[in-house]
C-alpha cells in the first residue's frame, strides 16, 4: 500500500516567484482542511536571504499556537534552517504559513514553491487519544472512523465502549 489517500494538492509560492521577491513584504496563509484531516506541507524549491536565526527574511510554520519550522536561506548551503527535504504535517486540521522579507536584500533571491495537502488521519492507530480508544475493534475510514464489538457484546450508546 501506498500510504493513507490524499486530497487534491495545492501551491503556496512567493511573489513574482520565479522572480526575485519583494523586499518589505508580509504574507499570511491560513490553511485549513476538513476534520478527520491533517495537512501535509513540503517545500520544493526554496530560497531566501540567509541570516543568522532567520532574522531577515523567512517562512514560519505555526499551528496550534506552536512554532512548527522556520525556515530561511539556500538550499545550497548547508548553514541555514533550509527545509530540504523535510514535510511538515499539522497536528490537528489546520496550519498557518507567514513569509517574511525585510527592508535589504544584496543579491537576488528567488523565493520558494510549497505544496500542501490534506492526508487521512488514522485514528484508530492514535492512541495517544483517549477519546478515540475503541474498546474492542476499531475501524478506520476517510474522514472518521467507528468502533465496532466482538460477538456477544452490544456497543454503548457513547459509540466506544462495548458491554456484555
Amino acid at each position: 500500500m501506498s500510504g493513507p489517500p490524499q486530497l487534491a494538492l495545492f501551491l503556496l509560492q512567493s511573489p513574482n516567484f520565479p522572480e526575485p521577491y519583494p523586499q518589505e513584504m508580509e504574507l499570511h496563509w491560513n490553511i485549513s482542511v476538513p476534520n478527520g484531516f491533517k495537512v501535509k506541507l513540503y517545500f520544493s524549491y526554496f530560497d531566501l536571504e540567509p541570516s543568522y536565526l532567520c532574522e531577515y527574511d523567512f517562512i514560519k510554520v505555526e499551528a496550534e499556537g506552536e512554532v512548527l519550522a522556520l525556515f530561511c536561506g539556500r538550499e545550497a548551503s548547508d548553514t541555514e534552517a533550509v527545509p530540504a527535504q523535510q514535510v511538515i504535517t499539522s497536528p490537528k486540521n489546520s496550519l498557518s504559513v507567514l513569509f517574511s522579507s525585510d527592508f535589504s536584500n544584496e543579491e537576488r533571491y528567488l523565493g520558494f514553491i510549497a505544496h500542501y495537502s490534506a492526508v487521512d488521519v488514522d485514528e484508530c492507530s492514535n492512541r495517544m487519544d483517549e477519546d478515540l480508544l475503541c474498546d474492542h475493534f476499531c475501524h478506520n475510514y476517510i474522514g472518521g472512523y467507528y468502533c465496532s464489538c466482538r460477538y456477544g457484546y452490544l456497543l454503548h450508546s457513547d459509540n466506544r465502549t462495548c458491554r456484555g
